[in-house]
This record gives C-alpha cells, sequence and structure tokens, in this order.
C-alpha cells in the first residue's frame, strides 16, 4: 500500500462499492481494522461480513457495524466452500 496506511484504507473503502468484512477476534482487536469498518459505515457502504472464526460472534463496535444476522461462514475451506454461491449471490444483490 506504501505511504499512509489509514489513508490508504480510506481511499479503499471510498472506492470500493461493497465492503467484504472477513471477520474474526483479531479483526475486532485492530484499531485500523476498526477505523475501516466505521468508515465503511459512515458512507453507508454495504457490507457483507464473512464469519471466519466458529466459535465467535461478533460484538461491541464490530457487531453494531456489521449486519450480523447475514453473515457468509467461512471458518474452513469446506465451509468456505458449502458457503461459495450464498457470498456470489449476496456480491451481486448489494453490488447493483
Amino acid at each position: 500500500m506504501g505511504g499512509n496506511i489509514l489513508q490508504a484504507m480510506a481511499d479503499g473503502v471510498e472506492k470500493a462499492d461493497v465492503i467484504l468484512m472477513c471477520f474474526s477476534r483479531k479483526y475486532k482487536g485492530s484499531a485500523c481494522c476498526q477505523a475501516e469498518a466505521n468508515r465503511a459505515f459512515q458512507l453507508g457502504k454495504p457490507i457483507i461480513p464473512v464469519k471466519l472464526e466458529e466459535d465467535y460472534d461478533a460484538d461491541g463496535w464490530l457487531g453494531m457495524v456489521a449486519p450480523m444476522a447475514m453473515y457468509i461462514k467461512a471458518y474452513s475451506d469446506d465451509v468456505l466452500e458449502k458457503n461459495w454461491s450464498q457470498l456470489l449471490r449476496e456480491l451481486e444483490r448489494v453490488g447493483r
């Protein structure tokens, strides 16, 4: 990305049509990820949450930013493969 990481992240969010938010405990604990998610939320960008840990449900600020009722499960290769078509449909739906 080069230069200022936060500026590069903001540019990416601002240019995106859809935000694919792959979340985990580490994601929630990252100040940069929180800033990126908050910027997407402020801009009203469609967010598709992708759950990367089976035993983690988003809480705190993360639970408020992303529509967790419709997250895509992807915490293993098998689970992602099973849900791949759901992810593609959701990307198509919100990316219009």
